[in-house]
């Protein structure tokens, strides 16, 4: 397998990381984890093919994707940077979940948060079963009600998990039909969900993950 030379990717992915988190006397770049990301034909997916979410500490309360501020896709290469998790520590074991849209090829990493500042993890996807990810979804905020009414296409035998950002924020996504982010919980077992005391002056974004009964997960 060919990968672009180590230190190149790296002061690559270090320019793009400091565009948002690297200012002078805050936050540093220690945890940064990257890699490339190719096919099982070695070929490397074409930006808009891929898509992945993590989390950490065995939670999904909170989980970041690749368009979360301080991560991304681009060309074949992944990043994101541990420091963007609230909680984030050394030795807490994380998650990523690559899905590659287009030949349905997934793979999942899974190891521990490292105290290293830069962590190269590349991203063989290979064809495995998987939920398909959700389709149909819709969300319309009903401002006398301050409520927000969600619908999808329900799958048989799927459950599904439901995260809220605001768009301003760029950030992570937060798990808002189990807060608490149990992975114990399977998620929603309908095809609608009713968020409540939403601001409709504000703009939101939602995401959503089905999971089957095997306890595997879509992409998002």
């Amino acid at each position: 397998m060919q990968f672009v030379k180590q230190n190149q990717l790296q002061l690559f992915l270090f320019a793009l990381i400091c565009g948002s988190i690297c200012l002078a006397g805050t936050v540093q770049a220690q945890g940064s984890i990257f890699g490339q990301v190719v096919n099982s034909d070695l070929s490397f997916p074409s930006n808009g093919q891929v898509s992945f979410f993590g989390f950490i500490n065995n939670s999904d309360d909170e989980i970041r994707i690749e368009s979360s501020v301080g991560a991304g896709y681009d060309s074949g290469n992944w990043y994101d940077d541990f420091q963007n998790f609230l909680g984030e520590s050394d030795d807490l074991p994380y998650r990523y979940y690559f899905t590659n849209a287009t030949n349905g090829q997934t793979q999942i990493l899974a190891k521990l948060i490292p105290n290293n500042s830069f962590q190269q993890e590349n991203i063989m996807l290979e064809t495995a079963n998987h939920p398909d990810p959700p389709e149909w979804i819709t969300a319309v905020c009903v401002a006398d009600s301050q409520k927000v009414f969600l619908s999808w296409q329900y799958q048989p035998n799927h459950t599904y998990h439901l995260y809220r950002r605001l768009t301003s924020a760029g950030g992570s996504f937060y798990r808002i039909d189990d807060p608490t982010g149990s992975l114990l919980n399977s998620g929603l077992t309908d095809s609608t969900y009713v968020d409540q005391a939403i601001d409709c002056n504000a703009t939101f974004q939602y995401l959503l993950i089905a999971e089957d009964q095997a306890g595997q997960y879509s992409g998002h």
